[in-house]
């Protein structure tokens, strides 16, 4: 369901900008590192203060810039991505 372009949104700009500080800190097991080496998914995922966070790291062929392309295009997560059945980019 599209937001009403007529109310304020729900949260009011009070969800603050995601700060991205260099890499994130990833402390993987060798379990960890033997599962991303067979082409599997490690994913974390947190809520602080009412924001959830998720970070994922897989193996991938490919060039950085097509990667990030792919992971950028919020607009087809939607079908793409469990759990989320709707996405309005604003």
């Amino acid at each position: 369901e599209a937001a009403d372009p007529r109310e304020p949104h729900p949260h009011q700009g009070l969800i603050p900008r995601l700060q991205l500080d260099g890499k994130p800190v990833v402390c993987l097991s060798n379990a960890d590192t033997q599962a991303i080496d067979k082409g599997r998914l490690w994913m974390h995922a947190e809520e602080v203060d009412g924001v959830g966070c998720a970070v994922g790291v897989r193996d991938i062929a490919a060039p950085a810039d097509v990667v990030f392309d792919e992971v950028s295009n919020l607009e087809v997560y939607v079908g793409k991505v469990p759990m989320v059945s709707s996405l309005k980019v604003y």
